[in-house]
């Protein structure tokens, strides 16, 4: 495990509309899943709950153990009559590129920023979209963190 690079995770996590706030969950995966996947384990700090947009958005934020490095997480709940236009329009502006990853059941594909020290794995599963972002100065050690976002469960 690498310590001390300026590693950044970052995830956004889009579910159907909930009935409140309540129903949203910040901080979906526990240190011990993140650890098994990345081998980094994570403490996470309280989630914050908005409205933005005519969404629902909750997101928290947790620090590396063992890394200098966060993985912020934001849960986004559209209503469901407009969800797949809002996450079409999403794919086709932000994520103009992505490449597919080969065999993927959810049809994930992975952004790459123009240096390569940042990539997102994004996915829709029915009215939900999911990004997860990485950066780390060190290229390498971002393109071992990849294949351990594959291994994380899908959301929700």
């Amino acid at each position: 495990m690498r310590t001390g690079l300026g590693l950044l995770l970052w995830a956004t996590v889009s579910v159907a509309a909930p009935k409140g706030t309540a129903d949203l969950v910040g901080c979906p995966y526990s240190s011990e899943e993140v650890s098994a996947a990345l081998g980094m384990g994570m403490k996470w700090q309280p989630a914050t709950v908005m409205d933005e947009a005519g969404m629902k958005v909750a997101t928290c934020r947790g620090i590396a153990q063992g890394a200098n490095g966060y993985m912020f997480i934001t849960q986004s709940a559209a209503p469901a009559a407009t969800a797949a236009k809002r996450f079409d329009a999403v794919l086709r502006t932000e994520f103009k590129g992505a490449e597919a990853v080969e065999g993927d059941s959810d049809g994930a594909r992975w952004w790459a920023r123009p240096d390569l020290k940042s990539y997102t794995l994004v996915y829709v599963r029915g009215a939900v979209m999911t990004r997860v972002n990485i950066s780390s100065p060190d290229k390498d050690y971002v393109e071992r963190l990849k294949a351990g976002l594959l291994k994380l469960r899908r959301l929700p």
